[in-house]
């Protein structure tokens, strides 16, 4: 009887399903359940290391604009230099051309406390100096020299006083700037000599 129940249920259950909306087929013979597989671990790509290379770090030299070059551009030639004429080279000594006193003079007044030279060009140095030959001795006098003009001359309180009737010499040596001497060799002197007034 048991067995005739559960044929009868089972053929009523096959019954209800054919007649149900669902025409498909899978609702009557439902799809068998497929166990999942475990999801295959995927490996991570390999990590590969790129080298960094580090840039060389130029360093900013400040350069000064240059100015182009223009082909045609004419340069100014330069102005000649004009050369400065040179002075004529000085080569002859100054000349005596008056004298307050002159060779072989006689009579000179004793009381002459100066004698005044002039020459043609300007003096540079003079060595004048006055000799008493009778007594042999320098009266010391002072040279003054005033551009061509030399002054031979006794300051007050120096030097000696022309005596009477005495012979006295004076000897002269000069020069120019340009060191032309006169007389030229050393050691040879102008020499003037005159004779002082005798009687009072």
């Amino acid at each position: 009887m048991l067995q005739k129940f559960l044929y009868a249920c089972m053929l009523i259950c096959c019954l209800m399903g054919c007649t149900s909306d669902n025409s498909d087929d899978s609702s009557i013979f439902p799809t068998p359940l497929v166990p999942e597989s475990e999801p295959t671990p995927q490996t991570p790509p390999p990590i590969v290391e790129v080298p960094i290379i580090a840039e060389p770090i130029e360093e900013k030299i400040d350069v000064p604009p240059v100015d182009p070059i223009v082909e045609d551009e004419v340069k100014p030639e330069p102005e000649p230099v004009e050369e400065e004429e040179k002075e004529p080279e000085d080569n002859t000594a100054p000349r005596l051309i008056d004298s307050s006193i002159s060779h072989g003079d006689v009579g000179v007044n004793p009381d002459t406390e100066r004698f005044i030279f002039t020459f043609d060009e300007e003096i540079g140095r003079a060595n004048i100096k006055l000799i008493n030959n009778t007594l042999k001795i320098d009266m010391e006098w002072t040279t003054l020299i005033e551009g061509k003009r030399v002054i031979l001359l006794r300051l007050p309180g120096e030097g000696r006083r022309l005596k009477r009737g005495e012979l006295y010499t004076i000897q002269m040596r000069w020069r120019d700037e340009a060191n032309n001497w006169e007389p030229e060799d050393f050691g040879v002197i102008h020499v003037i000599t005159f004779i002082t007034e005798i009687k009072e």
